[in-house]
């Protein structure tokens, strides 16, 4: 009996820490590069400890293998992909000359490691918590409370310039102080860079409130910690992370046989509310770009980034100039192309550009395999669920590509790997509960049967 409780007590911890552990990924998507390694590592090096691949590439187990068919999926393209990359690293480093070769290696695998290598692992886990009884109901009133608690800190940011990240004492630079207010990031440091990822967390959390009511799922409550996202979004005054997340999220909503049963007067004033809301938090940050008495460089200096790193694509159009080259050769090409006064000489700000420039065509394949393995799987899930909510985080992740190097962006790389195994798991969560509920109905009716027989 003793023996039993203290089993009974064990099982219930370690259902807790997996229950704050998954809290605390999800949450990691608002959270800066530390918090995000840190919580990574420990999830992969307990599912390989623990031999967690067992249970998710098991071909015995009886429950639905919608998940190692979406893993196996995944993999082949990233397979792939990685072909590709170390095709690409071997050229870079056979360039490289002996003092800057171990940076080479540095350099690449780390990029190797953010762009699918841990990705994938941590969707492996993922997927192994939720066989070994994860469900989504079990973190939905936690999560909520913690994106309200960052509401609040990012408001009182917004008004004090308060910055617990660099210290008690710190405050955010004066730069992003405009008009009696700061621009603010929760506790990333770049407002660009969490206003990407606070987008994915929006359009996650609204799809798993559209995906209904399954093992004690509160869709109203998914929903509210969507709008509160969409109020940290909003926070931000991020332009493009607004609009992209508008257009993903109008995408996702136009699929939904309930949103379409709403009439036409409604869906206009849901869009009237929410534009107009948008539009007040950034109407200044708008403003700037229809600035007078500035040349179109200096009002968006993207121009000048995107034109520099095309014209690197094309003199090295077949392997680009070299993944650890680019900071250095960036820097001559704007010097070379009349950018002197230019104030900042930044990437391309284009994911797409930036790895033509860096890796020519070849780099473009690898990239465009990834994409392609995420979008077989969410074609695959689309089919056996009529869910598209991973091709409305891809089509979000696709386009925010165009203004952002987001796919080298450990933040945002970390959001979409984190997202995509939700909605890998949440797909199977609502299938398998579905078919649970369907067996239970059906043993329900035999003993019925068997009563009356009797």
């Amino acid at each position: 009996m003793i023996k039993s409780g203290t089993q009974q007590l064990w099982l219930h911890g370690i259902g807790k820490i997996k229950v704050i552990a998954m809290c605390l990924l999800f949450f990691s998507i608002l959270l800066p590069t530390a918090p995000q390694a840190i919580l990574t590592t420990i999830s992969v090096l307990t599912y390989l400890f623990c031999k967690g691949w067992k249970d998710v590439w098991s071909k015995s187990s009886p429950k639905p293998g919608i998940q190692s068919v979406g893993l196996n999926i995944l993999l082949w393209f990233l397979v792939m992909s990685l072909g590709i990359h170390l095709l690409s690293f071997g050229i870079d480093l056979s360039q490289a000359d002996a003092d800057s070769q171990s940076a080479v290696i540095k350099n690449h695998l780390r990029l190797i490691g953010k762009q699918g290598l841990w990705g994938f692992f941590l969707i492996s886990f993922m997927s192994w918590v939720t066989l070994r009884g994860f469900r989504l109901a079990s973190i939905q009133k936690p999560l909520c409370c913690m994106v309200a608690f960052l509401v609040a800190y990012m408001l009182i940011q917004r008004y004090t310039g308060i910055d617990f990240v660099q210290g008690f004492d710190a405050k955010i630079s004066d730069e992003r102080y405009s008009d009696g207010v700061y621009r603010v990031a929760g506790f990333i440091a770049h407002p660009l860079t969490f206003g990407f990822n606070s987008g994915m967390f929006v359009i996650l959390c609204l799809g798993i409130g559209l995906l209904g009511k399954y093992e004690n799922i509160k869709p109203k409550l998914w929903l509210l910690t969507s709008a509160l996202g969409f109020v940290c979004l909003l926070l931000s005054q991020s332009r493009a992370p607004l609009v992209f997340t508008m257009l993903a999220a109008v995408v996702l909503l136009s699929r939904q046989a309930k949103i379409r049963q709403i009439s036409l007067g409604k869906k206009l004033l849901a869009l009237v509310i929410v534009t107009g809301s948008a539009a007040f938090f950034v109407q200044n940050r708008m403003s700037e770009l229809w600035a007078q008495d500035r040349p179109l460089v200096e009002a968006i200096p993207r121009v000048a980034f995107l034109d520099v790193h095309w014209q690197m694509f094309v003199d090295h159009p077949l392997t680009g100039v070299g993944y650890s080259k680019r900071v250095d050769t960036a820097l001559e090409y704007y010097e070379s192309m009349g950018y002197t006064n230019l104030e900042r000489k930044y990437s391309a700000h284009n994911i797409y550009v930036q790895t033509l420039a860096d890796s020519g065509l070849l780099g473009a394949l690898g990239l465009v395999l990834k994409i392609a393995g995420v979008f077989v799987v969410g074609v695959f899930l689309l089919q056996i669920s009529n869910s598209w909510l991973l091709l409305s985080l891809l089509l979000y992740g696709l386009i925010s590509g165009l203004t952002q190097n987001t796919m080298r962006d450990s933040e945002f790389m970390y959001a979409f790997w984190f997202c995509f195994g939700i909605v890998l798991n949440s797909i199977w969560e609502k299938k398998f509960a579905t078919r649970s509920q369907i067996e239970n109905l059906k043993s329900g009716t035999d003993r019925t049967h068997r009563q009356k027989d009797v």
